[in-house]
């Protein structure tokens, strides 16, 4: 044996992404990806039963919208930019039209509504 069998190894650091490197470096992709303190997380498709409920508030809530002309309904996949390293896709969100400039190649801020539709598989960080 060695001495360098003997010197316990040093566990690989964890890389921490910003949303700029994440773009940049990443390919884009329909895959649920969000950036939760610099982490990537990515979650498997939503159930059929999951795209139903959300469409169904997003129609409901997006008619409600038009008709009142208040902003705009988004649903996911959009990227939703909160800080550098925390970048979340609600299933469903809204922006109020005096509010609409922070929506360009992401949502670059908090919505004034977010509705997310809980998943068995990801229910504690929904």
């Amino acid at each position: 044996m060695t001495i360098a069998e003997f010197i316990p190894h040093k566990p690989k650091a964890k890389r921490l992404w910003t949303y700029a490197e994440m773009v940049a470096e990443l390919p884009e992709t329909s895959q649920p990806v969000e950036l939760w303190n610099g982490e990537l997380v990515m979650s498997p498709a939503p159930h059929p039963d999951h795209q139903t409920i959300v469409l169904n508030l997003a129609a409901m809530l997006r008619e409600f919208i038009t008709d009142h002309q208040l902003g705009k309904v988004f649903v996911s996949s959009v990227d939703v930019v909160l800080t550098p390293r925390r970048v979340v896709q609600p299933d469903v969100l809204f922006i109020g039209k005096s509010r609409l400039d922070i929506v360009g190649d992401c949502i670059d801020g908090a919505p004034e509504l977010v509705m997310e539709v809980i998943s068995v598989s990801s229910w504690q960080r929904d």
